[in-house]
């Protein structure tokens, strides 16, 4: 009877690990899915359904700010079928694909218990699961940010051309997924060239695959560049550069959620645990070092430079975005690419203690981020204008009129089809979308004695939904006879208001 190698069982219980934790991952991102799409997710579906590949490359290059591959993938997502969801699909595959990915650039750089270890801080992370179910590049930039570092380590290491092939096609996908991919690409260069000089010369060639795209998509890029300085000045307005600005992305990056407070997601408690794994396995080191112990999975000084210049190097773009007069790049999405990086140090520095400590520590930090996605899922949910839409058409009778209060803008631009392309033909065919009053749709509903539904916002706190309705001169003619609400980051309110 032969024994299997303990290095062949360590490794089947290594990916039976990663498998694990990856469908764990996959499950909360699926939940996630359910949320109706809305904000940026309704620009992009305005431009991909409908629209033939040309028009729909010309719609991004002349109205948006970002490469053209998300787009791509997404418009041949939405051939599918008929459901708005399905422009997701490619942040759904890559926000899976990034757990094991960032599993096997663990264990690549610092041994299988860090590749776990770090793949369980990125299946639990709120702040990408809301990415991996955000119909727009974030999610796609980072996985193929990510797999561009684990083919380029493993070409370095293994020096075989398939991986210094693929390390160059997946850097070119990356930079025509969102433009920040470029702050990862010149960091992983410049680490390369410092670490492996005697690879100079393989490393300047692969560089010709992001080169060439770049050079494809020239003649589009003026004007996306134009797009990017508008879009650069509206942030400023809002989150201009300043250490509470700078502190904030951060840490909405690393343990929140991109438009809440880290106060509410991950809260007190998530926070707390995230804070006490850390400081257990920070104490253990010193510890260790002072008892003169070895780390249990030494991660090479040169693989630590690896992942504290990618993780900076993001943020090292924005800053220096952000100190033209002007202009801010300060949003927590614009991080995105950096959390990998910074999930393998912290997976490097709980993992490399004993295995009590790693445990504990692990747990802990694990917690938090689990936490904070729980919350995410039952309590900070996009605007639900599907499930409203969905109530409104089983109420919905000929002669009724719909009124969508939820654009802030009056309903000028794709934003205000966030509602109507969740609505069922009869009620959509009814819809006014306003920003305010609303006396023609209620003079409608006298003539064929319908009813009016409002669909609106309301804020966390507020009494009553934006815009409250109906209007003063109607009051006295319609009372309310129906209503449902859906939590969120705003609350959707849905009413019925029937004549007296």
């Amino acid at each position: 009877m032969t024994t299997q190698p303990v290095s062949s069982w360590r490794t089947r219980n290594w990916r039976l690990s990663v498998a694990a934790v990856t469908l764990a991952g996959a499950v909360a991102r699926i939940v996630g899915d359910r949320d109706s799409i809305a904000w940026d997710e309704v620009y992009l579906y305005s431009w991909v359904h409908g629209k033939g590949l040309g028009q729909m490359m010309h719609l991004v290059a002349v109205h948006e700010k970002t490469p053209p591959l998300g787009f791509v993938l997404s418009w041949i997502s939405d051939q599918m079928g008929s459901s708005p969801s399905l422009i997701r699909i490619p942040s759904l595959i890559a926000g899976v694909a990034l757990i094991p990915l960032v599993a096997a650039l663990g264990r690549r750089l610092g041994g299988q218990r860090t590749g776990v270890v770090a793949a369980l801080l990125v299946a639990a992370s709120p702040f990408l699961v809301f990415y991996s179910v955000e119909a727009r590049s974030y999610s796609l930039t980072v996985a193929l940010c990510t797999a561009s570092t684990l083919l380029l380590v493993r070409a370095l290491k293994d020096g075989r051309r398939a991986d210094w092939v693929g390390y160059s096609l997946v850097a070119a996908f990356a930079l025509m997924s969102h433009y920040t991919a470029f702050a990862v690409l010149a960091a992983q260069t410049l680490w390369a060239v410092a670490a492996y000089p005697r690879n100079r010369k393989s490393i300047l060639l692969t560089q010709a695959g992001p080169l060439l795209a770049a050079l494809i998509w020239l003649p589009w890029l003026k004007q996306q560049v134009d797009n990017s300085s508008d879009e650069l000045h509206r942030i400023a307005a809002v989150s201009p550069l300043d250490f509470g600005n700078v502190s904030a992305i951060i840490g909405h990056s690393l343990v929140g959620h991109p438009l809440t407070s880290v106060a509410r997601l991950p809260g007190q408690w998530g926070l707390s645990l995230v804070l006490s794994g850390l400081a257990v396995a920070a104490v253990a080191l010193v510890v260790d070092r002072l008892r003169g112990r070895a780390s249990q999975e030494p991660m090479t000084r040169a693989n630590i430079w690896l992942l504290v210049v990618l993780a900076l190097a993001p943020l090292a773009l924005a800053l220096g975005v952000s100190l033209q007069p002007g202009q801010s790049m300060l949003l927590a999405r614009n991080l995105i690419t950096a959390v990998p990086a910074v999930a393998l140090l912290v997976a490097s520095l709980m993992a490399s203690r004993g295995r009590a400590v790693a445990l504990a520590s692990t747990a802990l930090v694990t917690a938090g981020l689990a936490l904070g996605t729980v919350v995410e899922l039952r309590q900070i949910q996009r605007p639900a204008t599907g499930p409203a839409a969905d109530a409104i058409a089983s109420r919905w009778k000929p002669g009724d009129r719909v009124i969508d209060l939820c654009c802030l803008s009056g309903g000028e631009g794709p934003l205000g089809q966030a509602l109507a392309l969740q609505l069922a033909k009869g009620p959509r065919d009814s819809l006014t979308v306003l920003s305010q009053g609303g006396d023609s749709a209620y003079a409608a509903s006298l003539k064929t004695k319908g009813r009016v539904f409002i669909v609106g916002y309301r804020l966390p706190g507020a009494a009553t939904p934006l815009f409250y309705g109906p209007p003063k001169p109607w009051t006295a003619r319609f009372h309310r006879t129906w209503a449902r609400e859906w939590p969120g980051l705003v609350e959707t309110v849905a009413w019925e208001f029937s004549q007296r």
